[in-house]
């Protein structure tokens, strides 16, 4: 191959690398920052959407720090025992018959989220006095993971304030599931025995985390089970 014929091959190269660049490299080296301002701008009204879904969440009303028994370690507790979580919350009548709606939904909740993330937690309070065999039948029957799942006991007939304060009707509690963030913020309430509530809480729950912590392991990860 003679020097002129090297020259050509060189130059054609070349063309060839300047076409690619040209029709390839450019292009992307523009759409790309577009297409991130695009996805930004997205997930931002997808995260502003879901947090305007959280129609308590205006209130500010925060959880109080009343003293209960945690059954698991029959001791006292309160909400700095859960600080920095977002809590789940349900509530147990002992005296309301089908009434496990409540108690069902908590543990699909618990299996979606307890192997993904440690800053949901979930807590059951008991409505009413009882003895405390009766609870850990309980706890056998719902057999509630209790590294993310306590079931707390009121003292001195203490809970009808309590559910005055939280804004939840003493008469439809059972079937109620109360979210609040990490600071212990109400941000919704839910209705226990419809699958579309509870699925609409562990999407808000999810809202709730750290974003560059525990939320990126987890949105959208299972989408076909949560977004029924």
């Amino acid at each position: 191959m003679t020097s002129s014929e090297n020259n050509n091959t060189k130059k054609s190269g070349k063309r060839i690398v300047y076409m690619v660049l040209s029709f390839v490299i450019f292009p992307l080296l523009v759409l790309l920052p577009l297409l991130t301002v695009y996805l930004s701008s997205s997930g931002l009204k997808a995260n502003k959407k879901l947090k305007a879904e959280m129609k308590s969440y205006k209130d500010s009303l925060k959880l109080p720090s009343n003293e209960f028994l945690l059954l698991s370690k029959n001791k006292e507790t309160n909400l700095d025992f859960y600080k920095d979580k977002v809590l789940v919350i349900s509530f147990y009548d002992k005296d309301c018959n089908n009434c496990d709606s409540a108690l069902f939904e908590m543990k699909r909740i618990q299996n979606e989220f307890s192997k993904k993330t440690k800053r949901i937690h979930l807590i059951t309070y008991v409505l009413k006095d009882e003895p405390l065999d009766s609870l850990k039948r309980l706890i056998e029957k719902y057999k509630p993971d209790t590294s993310s799942w306590d079931i707390l006991v009121p003292k001195d007939n203490q809970m009808n304030e309590f559910l005055k304060q939280i804004k939840v009707d003493s008469a439809k509690a059972f079937n109620t599931l109360v979210l609040a963030d990490r600071k212990g913020i109400i941000a919704n309430y839910y209705i226990a025995n419809k699958t579309l509530e509870v699925n609409n809480l562990m999407r808000h729950a999810t809202m709730l985390l750290p974003a560059k912590e525990d939320r990126k392991k987890i949105k959208y990860k299972r989408e076909q089970d949560i977004y029924q």
